[in-house]
């Protein structure tokens, strides 16, 4: 529950711009033998750095917000040590994009895409049939249209592979 101390905080269009600018954003896919369908819906948001204060800023804020941020620090002798904040459950990201996301420029379109269709398709269950499973799929495949990841926007497990493996047509 964001307090009206943390609805007019400071912080909070500061980390919007963090995440729009120096933040990754993941919703995906992964094989899990042990789930119906051989699939699980992932997601993480993930700020690395080489300034320990603005990555601290950042996990700071998530802490006062009752989430549960995952802090390292990478040392490195050649450019100097990384630091790293993640929210990898489910309920953090949409916590913090339901937080960020009135500031958010460069990835609304992606929090709104997760606030708006997965993880109310998810809350329904949807996800637990085989059509669902394709439904949530093709949602994260426009998550990741909008998006703006380095390294290549190639997604191993897209809704046309999940249809083809549940044996659903598109």
């Amino acid at each position: 529950m964001v307090t009206d101390d943390l609805e007019n905080d400071w912080r909070r269009p500061y980390a919007a711009g963090a995440f729009d600018w120096g933040g990754t954003l993941s919703a995906s896919l992964r094989k899990k033998g042990s789930s119906k369908f051989g699939y699980e819906v992932v997601f993480e948001i993930r700020f690395k750095k080489a300034s320990p204060e603005a990555v601290g800023l950042v996990d700071e804020l998530c802490t006062d917000l009752g989430l549960n941020p995952k802090a390292s620090v990478e040392e490195r002798d050649d450019i100097g040590d990384q630091y790293e904040v993640r929210l990898t459950t489910r309920n953090d990201v949409r916590t913090f994009l339901e937080y960020v996301g009135p500031f958010l420029a460069a990835r609304h379109e992606q929090a709104a895409i997760l606030l708006e269709d997965v993880f109310p398709a998810l809350d329904e269950g949807r996800h637990r049939t085989a059509e669902g499973m394709v439904e949530v799929a093709s949602m994260l495949d426009r998550v990741q249209e909008r998006g703006f990841q380095r390294g290549g926007s190639h997604k191993k497990y897209d809704a046309e592979t999940v249809a083809d493996d549940l044996g659903v047509s598109l």
